[in-house]
């Protein structure tokens, strides 16, 4: 994936130094749950969803599931290169997200916003 590449080059000159000697500030901004909805190209995303349940919207349920779970897998590949780095015990590490839900499948209330596709 060309973010985790990425990042793995950014990572690369505080390796040397144990602990880090300079502070990073890292903006990792994932798109991968965005629309349009498109599985990842990796069969075990669509596997891991297999039992996913959802009336006339289970094709798109199952899709948005293996893209989350592909982006686990990438934030969970960013913490394991923090923690090779030796930069983790160190690191805050917040995940937000600017979209709501998609409002016919379900009631988003109290929030208003939503992500209506």
């Amino acid at each position: 994936d060309a973010y985790e590449e990425r990042i793995e080059r950014l990572l690369r000159p505080y390796a040397s130094a144990s602990p880090p000697s300079q502070p990073l500030f890292l903006y990792y901004a994932e798109q991968q749950l965005h629309i349009p909805l498109q599985a990842p190209p990796e069969p075990e995303y669509l596997e891991l969803c297999r039992g996913v349940r959802g009336g006339s919207e289970l094709l798109n349920r199952t899709i948005l599931c293996s893209m989350a779970s592909r982006l686990d897998r990438s934030v969970g590949r960013l913490v394991e290169l923090l923690k090779i780095n030796k930069m983790w015990e160190n690191t805050l590490l917040f995940a937000v997200s600017d979209n709501g839900g998609m409002t016919y499948w379900g009631d988003q209330w109290p929030a208003s916003a939503s992500s209506n596709f």
